[in-house]
């Protein structure tokens, strides 16, 4: 990694900063699964991972699958005194709406369905259109920037931790068997967790830059 000293005049798009000391370094092509560090403090500044498009890609639609899966199947089954009852992830969205607490069956709605479902339509979009060949037109930069932005929303680990907790507790009470929708759900858990450890985000904004 080059240094970038005060009397070079370089285009700030081959400038760097360090994300834990800003040292400013000059931005070289990397082999394939290089990595560059910074010269001051070693912090990693990008890496470059070709094979990450395609394992990111796989996962993101991996997920859609599985989220669409859980929505349309049944997601708890509860048994009392010899009545079932079945519900699913929309039902439980929906019931909330209606309820005193609507607000709740909304965050409900966006956090835990509709960003997920969002988030990785657009890494498909994205990491497709870069595996085919395509430059960072404005929809494409766009929509990956969204798609970083939307990360930390996107809560379906979260959620799942709290149906665990809640299905302790109501198992005291009633048996409950727990549907296709549910193991549906920790395979969403399992793709987006499998996206954010391989997309290397460097890579795909270097694919991105016209040549």
């Amino acid at each position: 990694m080059t240094e970038n000293r005060p009397n070079q005049t370089n285009h700030l798009n081959h400038l760097i900063g360090c994300p834990s000391c800003d040292w400013l370094h000059l931005k070289e092509d990397l082999e394939p699964g290089g990595k560059a560090v910074c010269a001051r403090c070693t912090e990693m500044l990008y890496t470059h991972r070709p094979d990450s498009i395609d394992t990111a890609l796989a996962a993101s639609a991996a997920s859609i699958l599985f989220l669409l899966a859980s929505l349309l199947t049944p997601f708890l089954t509860l048994s009392r005194a010899g009545i079932n009852s079945s519900i699913s992830l929309l039902d439980a969205a929906w019931a909330l709406m209606f309820s005193t607490i609507p607000l709740l069956g909304v965050f409900v709605m966006l956090l835990i369905v509709i960003t997920p479902l969002v988030r990785m339509s657009l890494l498909v979009y994205v990491l497709a259109s870069v595996r085919s060949g395509a430059k960072g037109s404005f929809w494409l930069t766009r929509s990956l920037r969204a798609a970083v932005v939307l990360e930390p929303w996107a809560m379906a680990d979260v959620f799942l931790i709290g149906v665990v907790v809640s299905l302790i507790k109501i198992s005291e009470l009633a048996v409950l068997d727990v549907g296709p929708a549910f193991w549906s759900w920790v395979g969403v858990i399992v793709a987006t967790s499998l996206v954010s450890m391989t997309l290397s985000e460097d890579t795909v904004w270097q694919q991105l830059e016209p040549r």
